[in-house]
């Protein structure tokens, strides 16, 4: 693993336009935080 995280920066004004083009009902997103967990026990 190299630990790189592939994907794209898009403006929300682009990801709005893709989601009319293909008519998706919705828009959701998600993110991941920096913070590893560790159950000790």
């Amino acid at each position: 693993m190299t630990g790189e995280i592939k994907g794209k920066d898009l403006p929300p004004e682009i990801i709005v336009e893709q989601a009319k083009a293909y008519y998706c009902d919705s828009i959701s997103y998600t993110y991941t935080d920096p913070i590893i967990f560790l159950d000790m026990p």
